[in-house]
């Protein structure tokens, strides 16, 4: 064989057959021993052809010894594309039973092995033509990401999901690719990592015809819960379409969260419930979140928000006003919820989100707001009220209202203190603000190199002195 990406413009091979029987009488032709070695591949066969004249068929044992698909892309002077593990793709062997004929060929009792992975099952083309390939197989276990581009930087990436993470391994692919497949097949996996995802007991059907592709995926253990979608990837156009439609049921978020974070911080943990229907446009990620449009729901369970603590906070304002004794500052501050439910609408990246509930022990919180995914922007209001009054003039009766600005990765927060004063406390705070000015900015300053930066701020805004 000889052609421009051949090192030196030439392949040699050598084939040799142990035994051989032609009979043109009956139409068949048996041979055995068969051998091809070229570079570091060797394929043995033993095949039987029937019909030879007529309408030929061939059948038979076909294997393929252990080697290195890596080592042969590099004799063959083809370039082995930058992958996350440099290990990847060093072994590989496959065997089957072949059942071909003039417009088909099926690879029945199909294993093969690549790298770490055991793969069985069956695949077809049909239509050399214009082939049409489908598949049944079952894998015991794959890391997609080692197959996957390096990741750039160490810096925080956005939460994905399943059927976000199968678009990001097929954009791997060139588009004119994806556009010529024809495939409709079914793989199940029992352990699967993609885009930083791991799942168990996955179903995955997909289909990919005239440039549209869809899967419908399904993860019995996902994070402790279970995960069902579906995703459709237009590509008949200049600008990739997406479509998908996802549900998890009873997932650990903190798990998924550890993977957003590469100093392996997760700032929230609970269960959650959560379905999202988007749709989005873009040849990249930039253009792809600033087309997206859609809506999602949600609902945690024994929830807790760690890094802040809103019942702290008011209690050192209280015990400031009281002239008490400041409560110690714990390094493990959180905030638990026993529920937070909301719906949210995305607008050409913009999430808006009106209904947002959340409930504790002692406190109760509406908000509303947007999170702009382009900018990343926070513009957020919540407003808390304490449900559980344990002393006569406190501001249980009174909402909190809290503004919520910054990025996702700085947040900030602002207290609206003027709302949450009495005319007594008003007045007393107003004196005790006057001789304990500095006492207040060291602990706001304490607080803030505690529980993070911009918690500190609040009680700095609680103590700023307001005129009516």
């Amino acid at each position: 064989s000889e052609g421009e990406n051949v090192p030196g413009k030439s392949l040699t091979a050598m084939l040799t057959v142990a035994d051989a029987a032609l009979d043109m009488s009956k139409q068949t032709v048996k041979v055995s021993g068969l051998q091809l070695k070229s570079k570091d591949v060797t394929l043995s066969a033993e095949i039987t052809g029937n019909n030879i004249k007529d309408k030929p068929s061939f059948q038979g044992p076909v294997s393929i010894a252990v080697f290195s698909p890596a080592q042969l892309m590099k004799q063959l002077g083809i370039e082995i594309p930058v992958m996350q593990d440099a290990n990847a793709l060093s072994k590989s062997a496959v065997s089957f039973n072949l059942l071909s004929t003039e417009n088909s060929m099926d690879l029945q009792n199909l294993a093969m092995t690549l790298d770490n992975t055991q793969i069985k099952g069956s695949t077809r083309i049909k239509d050399f033509a214009q082939p049409l390939i489908a598949f049944n197989l079952t894998a015991d276990a794959i890391d997609v990401d080692r197959y996957l581009p390096p990741v750039a930087g160490k810096s925080s990436k956005p939460i994905t999901s399943p059927a976000v993470a199968l678009a990001a391994g097929a954009s791997a692919l060139p588009v004119e690719t994806l556009r010529k497949l024809n495939i409709d097949g079914q793989l199940s996996l029992g352990k699967l990592k993609i885009n930083g995802l791991s799942m168990q007991d996955i179903q995955l059907n997909l289909s990919a015809k005239d440039g549209v592709i869809k899967t419908q995926q399904s993860a019995k253990a996902f994070y402790q819960g279970s995960y069902n979608g579906n995703l459709s990837v237009d590509l008949r156009n200049n600008k990739p379409a997406l479509a998908l439609n996802e549900k998890i049921s009873h997932v650990q978020i903190e798990p998924l969260l550890l993977l957003k974070d590469f100093k392996g911080e997760a700032r929230m943990s609970g269960i959650v419930d959560a379905s999202a229907q988007l749709q989005g446009q873009g040849n990249n990620t930039g253009e792809l979140k600033s087309s997206l449009n859609g809506s999602l729901s949600f609902l945690f369970k024994d929830s807790v928000v760690k890094g802040f603590n809103l019942q702290k906070i008011i209690d050192h304002a209280k015990a400031l006003i009281k002239e008490s004794a400041i409560p110690a500052n714990n390094k493990n501050d959180q905030t638990l919820f026993s529920e937070i439910t909301g719906t949210a609408t995305l607008n050409n990246g913009l999430l808006q989100n009106n209904d947002l509930v959340a409930k504790a022990s002692r406190i109760h919180i509406n908000g509303k707001g947007s999170a702009d995914l382009n900018t990343e922007k926070l513009d957020y209001k919540f407003v808390a009220r304490l449900i559980k009054a344990t002393e006569p003039e406190q501001v249980n009766d009174t909402p909190i209202n809290i503004t919520v600005a910054g990025t996702f990765s700085k947040p900030t927060y602002t207290l609206d203190v003027a709302a949450l004063l009495t005319d007594k406390n008003k007045a007393k705070i107003e004196k005790f603000i006057d001789k304990n000015q500095e006492k207040i900015d060291k602990i706001a300053d304490k607080i803030d190199k505690k529980l993070g930066s911009g918690v500190g701020g609040l009680l700095k805004g609680l103590f700023k002195k307001h005129k009516d």
